[in-house]
Order: C-alpha cells, then sequence, then structure tokens
C-alpha cells in the first residue's frame, strides 16, 4: 500500500507487498515492467539498516517502509531515527520509485 503525505515537499510511501494490486497494475507482462523500468528513473530514499534492509514499520498487521521523494526530509527522518534506533547503523539508501513499489 501506499499514501501520499498531505505535505507537498515530503512524498511519503507506506509501502506494503502488495502495493501494484493497489495501483492497479497487472500481475506481470511487459507492461508493467516498463511501466516499473520508467518509475525507477525516480529516485527515492529509504532509511535502511546496516544490512541494507528498509527500515519497517507495522500498522494494522502489515508491515510497511517509508519511502521519501525530497533528500533532505529522508536526512531529517535519519537524523530522528538515528536518535530513537542508534544501534541498527542507520542510513540513506537511495532506490528508484519502480523498485520501491515492487
Amino acid at each position: 500500500k501506499f499514501v501520499m503525505a498531505s505535505r507537498a515537499s515530503l512524498l511519503l510511501l507506506l509501502l506494503s507487498a502488495s502495493s501494484a494490486a493497489t495501483l492497479g497494475v497487472a500481475s506481470g507482462g511487459v507492461a508493467r515492467d516498463a511501466l516499473f523500468t520508467e518509475l525507477d528513473r525516480l529516485p527515492v530514499f529509504v532509511l535502511a539498516n546496516a544490512g541494507r534492509q528498509p527500515l519497517q514499520y507495522t500498522r494494522d498487521g502489515v508491515d510497511l517502509a517509508l519511502f521519501y521523494e525530497d533528500p533532505r526530509d529522508a536526512e531529517a527522518a535519519l537524523v530522528e531515527a538515528v536518535d530513537s534506533y542508534p544501534t541498527l547503523g542507520l542510513r540513506l539508501q537511495p532506490t528508484g520509485l519502480g523498485g520501491a513499489l515492487r
């Protein structure tokens, strides 16, 4: 699942395994692959642990990750998260939007 934050400067994506279905994208085929390839041209940033795994949150029993469009917002979130979870070795991990939605 994904949700756009109400703040225009921050694109906040809450993602789960059903992202593509939520977007109404077909479950396979060339059109889907082409869409994700195009979306990969748009960079997003996720807080990741030392093993490069996205920091996940649970909401209503669903595991989610937060992706940021604005690197400044991502950096601010990183500072807060490092203060809250100092042992996780958190850092920013850039990825394409298509990969984030997969």
